[in-house]
C-alpha cells in the first residue's frame, strides 16, 4: 500500500469514527440499544 493510499484509508476511518460519535451524541446506551434494528429488520 502506498503512503498516499494509507493516508486516504486512515482519513476515511477517522471520518467514520467522527460520524459515529455524532450519530450517537446524547443517546444513552439504553436508547441506542432500543433504536438499533435487530435481526436485519427495520424498526
Amino acid at each position: 500500500m502506498t503512503a498516499k493510499r494509507l493516508a486516504d484509508y486512515l482519513d476515511h476511518i477517522e471520518q467514520a469514527a467522527v460520524d459515529a460519535e455524532t450519530f450517537v451524541e446524547g443517546l444513552s446506551k439504553s436508547d441506542f440499544l432500543n433504536d438499533k434494528p435487530h435481526n436485519g429488520q427495520s424498526s
